[in-house]
C-alpha cells in the first residue's frame, strides 16, 4: 500500500528561477548492503500551491507516494537549523524516523 509523505518546499520561487542544487526536497526508496546504501530510486513528487504565499517562498508542498514498509531516504529543508537527510519508513500506522543502522536492519529493506 502506498502512503503519502508531505514536505514543505521552502524557497520554491528561487529554485524555479535558478534551479539551485540542494534546494528541492526529495525522497528515494533505498536498498542496503550491510550498512551502505547500494540502490536509490527517487520517488516523483506532486506539487501543491494551495497554501503558498504570494511569492511562493513558503507554503508550497511536495507530496510523495511511498510504499508502506519500505525504507526511504528523505532530504528535507523545512527546518530552522537547516536541511536534514534521514531514513524513514511507514509501519502501517505512522511514519518512523530511523538511524542508518536501524534502516539497514529493517525487515523489508530490499526493494522488489
Amino acid at each position: 500500500m502506498r502512503r503519502s509523505l508531505r514536505l514543505e518546499f521552502i524557497g520554491h520561487d528561487l529554485w524555479s528561477l535558478f534551479h539551485v542544487r540542494g534546494m528541492k526536497p526529495w525522497v528515494a526508496e533505498v536498498s542496503f548492503n550491510g550498512i551502505e546504501v547500494i540502490d536509490r530510486r527517487f520517488v516523483e513528487g506532486m506539487t501543491e500551491y494551495a497554501y503558498a504565499n504570494k511569492l511562493g517562498w513558503e507554503g508550497v508542498y511536495l507530496y510523495f507516494a511511498c510504499e508502506e514498509g519500505r525504507v526511504h531516504e528523505v532530504y528535507d529543508r523545512a527546518r530552522l537549523r537547516g536541511p536534514r537527510r534521514v531514513f524513514m519508513v511507514h509501519d502501517g500506522s505512522k511514519w518512523l524516523e530511523l538511524q542508518r543502522e536501524e534502516a539497514a536492519r529493517w525487515p523489508s529493506r530490499s526493494a522488489a
